[in-house]
């Protein structure tokens, strides 16, 4: 798990934590501390795949309850066959990213290329 911090275009702090740690008292005061006092906790929690989302919901609701609502972001690839562990709970994530990301032969190359697909943080894709 990471976090990355930076300022929206109207100067205000944004947290993103970056999959889950375990959610125990330690990782709560720990996530607390590194956000500052200028937040109560993260504003994001990006789930990248499947086998990092672990506590994911407890963390949604530890911060609900704090008065700081945690937006999850998921890719709603990862909700179907992708989803071996069966968490429905990732459904609900606040924002569910679309479009897929593919691999595309090259006849030039002996290797492939990656076409990227971005997103904002309000999950809208960036052309």
């Amino acid at each position: 798990p990471y976090l990355a911090r930076g300022r929206s275009q109207s100067g205000k702090m944004i947290t993103v934590m970056i999959d889950t740690p375990k959610f125990t008292p330690s990782a709560i005061k720990t996530v607390t501390s590194l956000v500052g006092s200028e937040q109560k906790g993260p504003d994001y929690l990006f789930l990248t795949h499947t086998d990092d989302v672990g506590d994911h919901y407890k963390w949604a609701q530890h911060f609900k309850e704090n008065n700081h609502p945690l937006k999850r972001i998921f890719h709603v690839k990862d909700l179907e066959e992708n989803n071996w562990i069966g968490d429905d709970t990732l459904g609900d994530a606040e924002i569910l990213l679309r479009g897929e990301s593919h691999f595309v032969s090259s006849e030039e190359k002996d290797e492939e290329r990656f076409k990227l697909y971005t997103w904002n943080l309000d999950g809208e894709a960036v052309s």
